[in-house]
């Protein structure tokens, strides 16, 4: 008695070309003062990418934390972390000029 071949079905793997083209669409693309410069991995489903700030500092940031669409709104990632340092020295400038004035 001849077995029968399962007929197995096509699955789309990640990491085939077709979603590989689809992750490297993101590049270039700017969020606050990142800029993503490459895919840098793939987690549970997310994917991170490396992103060069304006300062010159880079970054691994998930995907869903940058602001790609320019809202203003939905970014939880703006910088490589350059931003809050400067923020606090402002803060701390204010402070020490309200004590001496």
């Amino acid at each position: 008695m001849a077995r029968k071949q399962r007929e197995r079905k096509v699955q789309e793997v990640p990491g085939t070309f077709k979603s590989l083209a689809a992750l490297n669409e993101k590049l270039g693309l700017t969020s606050g003062r990142l800029t993503i410069t490459t895919h840098d991995h793939s987690r549970n489903g997310r994917h991170y990418y490396e992103c060069t700030c304006t300062c010159g500092g880079t970054i691994v940031v998930r995907l869903d934390n940058l602001d790609l669409k320019d809202t203003g709104n939905s970014a939880k990632t703006l910088s490589c972390g350059c931003q809050k340092k400067e923020n606090m020295v402002k803060t701390f400038k204010k402070a020490v000029l309200n004590q001496q004035g």
